[in-house]
């Protein structure tokens, strides 16, 4: 160690002054994970901001859930999301001959009362080979969105979430024709 790190030992210690961002350090039982990107938060946690070795800011969070309700890391069938999420698709032609809506939805804000304030919403469907958005319909998908109350709101890092950050959830609707 000593031959490697020669030009950065200081009193028998190294100083790591290559070492910058930021590093995590949690503590707790997990509150959020997401499988897909082996990302996760804990009851407690710490923000450490580095700069040439040092430490330039340090942030420490008690995190946890603030309101328990709907959440898409529950596992739904076709009937429940029907069931919550009522689209009106007498009102959309192009459904004709269309099996399936796939919902993208990322982006999703709520608030300490576990109201949805925003989200994006995408509808696609497959019409004859090709992928396509109807508009109307994520803009439908959205306000039905907003009207479930309350969502699962954990407080994490400062922040009120539902799912992690930049989560995407596609949701399947299947359309009985």
């Amino acid at each position: 160690m000593h031959r490697v790190f020669k030009k950065y030992y200081d009193k028998n210690e190294i100083f790591a002054t290559w070492v910058k961002g930021t590093i995590r350090v949690a503590r707790g039982e997990i509150l959020l994970y997401e499988h897909s990107a082996y990302a996760r938060n804990y009851e407690q946690e710490q923000i450490i901001t580095l700069k040439k070795g040092q430490i330039k800011e340090r942030q420490s969070f008690h995190n946890r859930l603030v309101v328990d309700g709907f959440s898409f890391h529950e596992d739904f069938g076709q009937e429940e999301i029907k069931a919550k999420l009522p689209l009106k698709l007498d009102d959309y032609p192009e459904l004709n001959d269309v099996m399936r809506i796939t919902f993208k939805i990322t982006s999703i804000q709520v608030d300490s009362l576990g109201n949805l304030v925003d989200c994006k919403v995408q509808a696609f469907i497959r019409h004859q080979g090709e992928s396509q958005e109807i508009e109307k319909l994520s803009d439908e998908m959205k306000n039905l969105l907003k009207n479930i109350h309350p969502w699962k709101t954990y407080l994490i890092n400062g922040q009120y979430v539902s799912t992690l950050n930049d989560c995407v959830w596609f949701l399947p609707y299947i359309i009985n024709n």
